[in-house]
């Protein structure tokens, strides 16, 4: 916890030991006690921005993009933990990572990703369902322009299903409909044409809310 509260006010003082720390955080991810996994995947996420700064630096971009990718593949299990206080901090960290760290060099790890948002959305509660859709829309963001350029369409055929059965059942008041709301707004941004075909139910759908609303 002080590691985490520490990190923005003394992160250059902390740089020179942070390389032997990490390792020590990322087999925290698997402790016993998942107040020590969450906790790990927060501490981790306030260190998103010096993991990015070292894969850009010429003399740390080798041990930067180790550390990157240690961390990322820790933080993926850690989407799978039993403990749901565990699922929401790893989507945050994880969020936190893509948002900081330079697209290309977590491409490669896309696929993973997927899968395990693919099987957590099977086993989340609504809460971290919410979260999960969080994430998506900032891997839409990431990744969203490389992957409809290349035709990698997999986020579009595994996830708009259930957003739009969100977006199209839920009520004006529900969190879940601003939250399907704005994930679908982050995929309709990065994948565009590829949306078109949700397009009638999605614009039919907002009208009737913008309907709804005014005359309430």
């Amino acid at each position: 916890l002080v590691l985490g509260a520490v990190s923005s006010g003394c992160e250059a003082c902390l740089a020179p030991v942070l390389p032997q720390i990490f390792p020590l955080l990322v087999q925290s991810l698997r402790d016993a006690v998942q107040e020590v996994r969450a906790i790990a995947c927060w501490v981790l996420s306030r260190f998103s921005c010096w993991i990015a700064r070292c894969v850009e630096g010429d003399d740390t971009h080798d041990e930067g993009v180790h550390l990157l990718h240690a961390v990322f593949t820790g933080l993926l299990s850690a989407l799978l933990d039993p403990s749901p206080k565990v699922q929401a901090t790893s989507c945050a960290a994880l969020s936190s990572l893509m948002q900081s760290c330079d697209c290309e060099t977590l491409l490669s790890a896309l696929p993973q990703l997927m899968e395990q948002v693919h099987l957590a959305v099977q086993n989340y509660g609504l809460k971290n369902r919410l979260l999960l859709m969080d994430l998506l829309g900032v891997v839409s963001e990431t990744f969203g322009a490389e992957l409809s350029r290349t035709g990698n369409l997999g986020i579009l055929t595994v996830f708009m299903p259930l957003l739009m059965t969100y977006y199209l059942e839920s009520g004006p008041d529900e969190a879940v409909l601003a939250v399907s709301m704005e994930c679908l707004q982050s995929l309709c941004n990065a994948f565009k044409v590829h949306v078109a075909p949700y397009a009638p139910k999605i614009f039919s759908r907002a009208v009737t809310i913008m309907r709804e609303t005014l005359d309430a």
